[in-house]
């Protein structure tokens, strides 16, 4: 038998588990289908978005729903298909004798028996028929390119796994999941503020989503100041975290605009309480825009509404250490000091 190693450090990947499964295709390339649908309805509405599978796609899913068959301790929970990528939640509900890696490699021998049998080689070519009957002038299909008969593979050679514990943490990604048809209307609609873009701002160079007048447009009370960081310890009180998320909030209501990495429980609590009262906030991501970057739904929906602009100072970071967290809250300060 193929040994197929582990991926993360401490996972048994035959143990019973829950997994979130994202799969790109080779180069990224949409082959398996088309988001449509209005971002603004609702999810029951018939016009909400969706991905509407090309022929490839629906043979995909249904390769996906054989995982079942194949391997009665599999059950998928949730799964959204993508353009170019396919997301799905899969519970090993038992100990098996089966990899996860095993499984994922016999989804993709279905998937790419599909892909090539729907993309042939330039080389297969069918026969004309003589005695068939003129057919009514068509246009023809168009023929696939050369990327996209790349290797004879559908899929991309690594995939991407996260274990999942607890129910809210399922709960959110099956809700992150299904909203991804709509997150991407969302970043079509609005490439302007979702396509990160460079921001330079209190001496400092980030790349930045999200709309940069919000670092200019609250016009506050006074005394309250035009910026304020937010930079409360990890070791703060129930008690305390109240009265410090009751100072913020009233000096943001003023219009202070309130700038963060929001790391701490306290400066989180402080988040939501901006995010509940319809306030704007700059917050500082520390782990960067990648190529493919996906917001969150929620950042998704504050950005889009103008009230929230993260800014990055560097590129993806796969860790965060002690001293990033420091330099965040420097930054925090620094654009805080500056009156633009």
């Amino acid at each position: 038998m193929e040994q197929i190693p582990h991926r993360l450090n401490n996972i048994d990947y035959y143990s019973r588990r829950i997994y979130h499964i994202t799969m790109t295709t080779e180069g990224r390339r949409p082959l398996l289908g088309t988001v449509t649908g209005n971002p603004a309805l609702p999810t029951d509405d018939p016009g909400a978005p969706c991905t509407q599978p090309s022929p490839l796609g629906s043979e995909v899913l249904s390769c996906l729903f054989s995982i079942e068959h194949f391997y009665p301790q599999a059950r998928l929970l949730a799964w959204q298909l993508m353009p170019d990528h396919l997301h799905f939640v899969l519970f090993i509900t038992d100990d098996t004798d089966s990899h996860l890696g095993q499984i994922i490699k016999g989804f993709k021998l279905g998937c790419n028996r599909a892909y090539r049998r729907l993309f042939p080689s330039p080389s297969v070519q069918e026969a004309a028929i003589p005695s068939q009957p003129p057919q009514p002038q068509q246009q023809p299909p168009r023929r696939p390119t050369t990327e996209e008969r790349k290797h004879g593979q559908l899929w991309a050679t690594s995939y991407y796994e996260t274990p999942l514990s607890g129910k809210n943490q399922l709960e959110r990604m099956i809700a992150y999941v299904h909203d991804n048809p709509r997150r991407l209307l969302l970043k079509r609609q609005r490439r302007d503020l979702f396509t990160p873009y460079p921001l330079h701002a209190a001496g400092i160079a980030f790349s930045a989503v999200g709309d940069a007048a919000i670092l200019s447009q609250l016009q506050p009370s006074p005394p309250s100041p035009h910026r304020a960081a937010v930079q409360l310890s990890t070791h703060l009180y129930a008690a305390d975290i109240d009265r410090e998320v009751a100072r913020f909030l009233t000096i943001a209501r003023q219009g202070t605009l309130l700038i963060s990495p929001f790391i701490s429980p306290a400066e989180k609590a402080v988040m939501e309480a901006l995010i509940a009262e319809g306030l704007s906030y700059v917050r500082l991501d520390g782990n960067g825009f990648g190529p493919y970057y996906k917001p969150s739904a929620r950042d998704c929906d504050l950005v889009t509404a103008g009230r929230l602009l993260i800014l990055t100072p560097w590129e993806p970071r796969p860790h965060l250490h002690r001293a990033d967290f420091m330099a965040l809250n420097a930054m925090a300060a620094q654009l805080a000091a500056d009156e633009g």
